[in-house]
């Protein structure tokens, strides 16, 4: 059962119109507990032995499934340094120093990541990571507002739905106008972009590769922009970039992106890791941490929380963001990731991934299953066009029941893509033994499947 005072329960319960707690809640009653007495609990506590056996016969209920779905959480390999180097105690214990100097080696470790975002995205400055790539989203369109002092932010809507749907969220505190832009055959049009733009815009939100995979033209949108003085925000996909423009060789004033890609598991959707970069001028207004290089009194080099202009350390009407903390550990992570990597390793992977895509891609439309919805370039996710939903289901369930678990029905968030999957590729996936499987299935054929 759950417990509020007795005091105030009902006058609660008569505020908002109800009689029991539960009824706030869809649980099932069926799998409520009656009360919290343990001899009321049909298990009893097990023996260390016992419990290790039942653990390990519920383990063979399980099923190893290999999957083509990203939508923004990708799995990719992660070499074994990772892993050995994180764990370490001075690193994993590392949490939000609050006398940062005496913690030099986790600073070196934070101010050596805002380098090398700050190189992989071709901007000058990052700071020491944001929650995900959502948030990161949100604080750069923050920064926008602040910067031009206009609240009006344009925003395509091929972007990840769910960093629309948090921008949303906290644009009932932050009072954007929120514009969106409308793609057309899955990318956005440059001059869709200039005939959206007024006065009041502050900056424009693009992502590349969008959602659906495809690249869109940076170029040409940030011409347009600069010719209009608004700001752009790129959301990029950090393994795009080996083969992508770099957001700010195409001049994004401010660059966000998940980082999970670089050395971090999908673990069921988290944890993420933000990132942020920009251009300089724009530094006093970038949330979070900055971690900078300077000199002690004796002329050695050391690390300083440059600037840290969050509500924990100065006044709150004066933060530069309400998020007080980062994930450090995963920054630690795409940090090692990218150093083990190497300038050509990391080249080497995302050319993988972009080949491997668009094998898949010609197998599946050679076969005659489906086809590109959108005929244009694409990284490594793309959107197949089915027949018929019932021929999207059946050829899902034929793949599920050989352990594969294959794209992302894109009907879950826009009603116009009944029939349209969207399927990922990366280097961990087996595409000899898809092909071997597609070879066998037989699209006409009416089955139960």
């Amino acid at each position: 059962m759950y417990f509020i005072p007795d005091l105030n329960k009902n006058a609660l319960f008569k505020e908002l119109g109800i009689e029991r707690l539960e009824d706030l809640l869809s649980i099932p009653k069926t799998i409520y507990l009656n009360t919290c007495k343990t001899r009321y609990i049909p298990l009893k506590g097990l023996s260390e032995k016992v419990l290790l056996e039942r653990a390990f016969e519920l383990s063979h209920k399980n099923q190893c499934m290999e999957y083509y779905i990203g939508a923004g959480i990708y799995n990719h390999y992660i070499p074994a340094v990772v892993d050995q180097l994180a764990s370490r105690s001075e690193f994993y214990t590392s949490y939000t120093p609050y006398q940062p100097e005496i913690s030099q080696g986790y600073l070196q470790a934070m101010f050596e990541y805002q380098s090398i975002i700050a190189r992989l995205t071709g901007l000058d400055i990052s700071n020491a990571s944001l929650y995900d790539g959502a948030t990161a989203l949100v604080e750069a369109c923050v920064m926008a507002k602040r910067i031009k002092n206009k609240d009006e932010i344009l925003i395509v809507d091929n972007i990840n739905p769910q960093y629309r749907q948090v921008l949303s969220t906290y644009n009932i505190a932050d009072h954007f106008t929120l514009k969106t832009i409308k793609s057309i055959k899955g990318s956005v049009s440059p001059e869709t972009i200039r005939n959206n733009c007024s006065d009041q815009t502050a900056a424009l939100v693009i992502q590349n590769p969008n959602f659906f995979g495809i690249i869109e033209d940076g170029p040409a949108i940030s011409k347009i922009l600069k010719e209009k003085n608004i700001l752009l925000i790129t959301v990029f996909y950090p393994l795009s970039l080996g083969f992508l423009l770099p957001p700010g060789k195409f001049h994004t004033d401010i660059a966000v992106a998940e980082g999970q890609c670089l050395g971090n598991t999908p673990s069921l959707g988290g944890p993420g890791l933000g990132i942020i970069a920009s251009r300089k001028e724009y530094i006093r207004k970038m949330p979070g941490r900055i971690v900078g290089m300077t000199k002690d009194a004796d002329g050695r080099p050391g690390f300083v929380l440059t600037l840290q202009a969050r509500e924990q350390h100065i006044r709150r009407e004066k933060a530069t963001s309400n998020i007080c903390s980062n994930h450090a550990l995963c920054a630690l992570r795409a940090l090692i990731y990218l150093s083990a990597l190497g300038e050509e390793g990391f080249k080497n992977v995302s050319y993988l991934n972009l080949n491997l895509s668009h094998e898949l891609s010609d197998m599946i439309i050679k076969k005659g299953i489906a086809g590109l919805k959108f005929e244009k370039p694409f990284f490594n996710e793309f959107v197949l066009d089915f027949p018929s939903g019932k021929q999207l289901r059946r050829f899902r369930n034929y793949l599920k029941k050989n352990r594969i678990l294959f794209g992302f029905p894109l009907e879950k968030i826009r009603s116009d893509l009944k029939n349209s999957l969207l399927v990922t590729v990366t280097e961990m996936n087996d595409l000899k033994r898809l092909k071997t499987l597609i070879g066998s299935y037989h699209a006409g054929k009416q089955t139960n499947e």
